[in-house]
C-alpha cells in the first residue's frame, strides 16, 4: 500500500512539473531569427537541422547554405545557376528578376543560349525581346553534338524544333563546313551515308553516334549554306 501511494505521489510531483511520463514527438519546424533569416529543424535537436544544400520540404526544394540559413535570391550550384523566391521555395519557369526575365527549366536551372519557344535568352540567361531567331547569329546546344559556334563565325539563318528533330541553317564557307564535319568525327559519329555531289552542287551526309543520335549534314556550294538536322 505504502509503495502504491509513493508511485502515485511520484506521478503527481512529475505533472505538476510539467515532466510527461512519455516524450511525445517533435515534428520538423521552421525558425526565424532576430536577423529574419530561416532555419529549418528536423526535431527538437538543436544540431538536427537543414544545411548544405537542397532539401524537398512539403513537397518544394529549398537550399541552405553551410551555416543552416535558407537561401532566397540567386544561388550558384555545381555551374549552375537557380532562383530561389522569398520564400525559400525554388523557382521554375520564366522569372521577373530585377527588370529582367530569365527561364528556369524543370530542373530550377537557369536557361542560357536557348531558344525557349518563339523567345530567345543570351549566354546570361536574359530574355531577348524581339529577338530573331531566325535571322541573328543566335546559337543553341546540339544536344551530344560539338557546339557550332566554336568552328566559325557562321550565321544563322534558320531555327527550327520539332518533336523529333532540330533543324539549324548557316551561311559559312567549306573549310567551315569541313570542320563541323570533323568535330563530328571526334565527338563518335559514323559516317553511314554518303550521296555525294548532286547537279546542284549539294552534298548530303548522315552521321549517328553509338548513343543512338542521328545527325543530317548538307552543303549547298552555290550559297554556301550549311543545313545541319538533329534527330533525337
Amino acid at each position: 500500500m505504502k509503495k502504491s501511494l509513493k508511485k502515485i505521489a511520484a506521478l503527481g510531483l512529475a505533472l505538476s512539473l510539467g515532466v510527461s511520463a512519455v516524450a511525445a514527438p517533435v515534428s520538423a519546424t521552421w525558425v526565424q531569427e532576430n536577423n529574419g533569416k530561416w532555419w529549418y529543424y528536423y526535431d527538437d535537436n538543436p544540431n538536427h537541422y537543414a544545411k548544405n544544400g537542397w532539401k524537398k520540404i512539403n513537397g518544394s526544394w529549398y537550399y541552405f547554405d553551410q551555416y543552416g540559413y535558407m537561401k532566397t535570391g540567386w544561388v550558384l550550384d555545381q555551374g549552375k545557376w537557380y532562383y530561389m523566391a522569398q520564400n525559400g521555395k525554388m523557382v521554375t519557369g520564366w522569372a521577373l528578376v530585377d527588370g529582367k526575365f530569365y527561364y528556369l527549366q524543370k530542373d530550377g536551372s537557369m536557361a542560357c543560349n536557348q531558344v525557349i519557344g518563339n523567345s530567345y535568352v543570351n549566354e546570361h540567361g536574359v530574355w531577348i525581346e524581339d529577338a530573331d531567331i531566325t535571322k541573328e547569329k543566335y546559337y543553341s546546344e546540339f544536344p551530344s553534338v560539338p557546339d557550332f559556334a566554336s568552328v566559325s563565325d557562321a550565321k544563322r539563318i534558320y531555327y527550327k524544333s520539332d518533336d523529333d528533330c532540330v533543324t539549324y541553317a548557316y551561311f559559312c564557307d567549306y573549310d567551315t563546313y569541313k570542320r563541323y564535319d570533323e568535330k563530328l568525327e571526334s565527338a563518335g559519329f559514323q559516317l553511314v551515308d554518303f550521296e555525294g555531289y548532286d547537279d546542284e552542287l549539294v552534298i548530303d551526309q548522315i552521321h549517328t553516334h553509338p548513343n543512338g543520335q542521328t545527325v543530317g549534314l548538307s552543303y549547298d556550294f552555290v550559297k554556301n549554306m550549311i543545313v545541319i538536322i538533329c534527330f533525337d
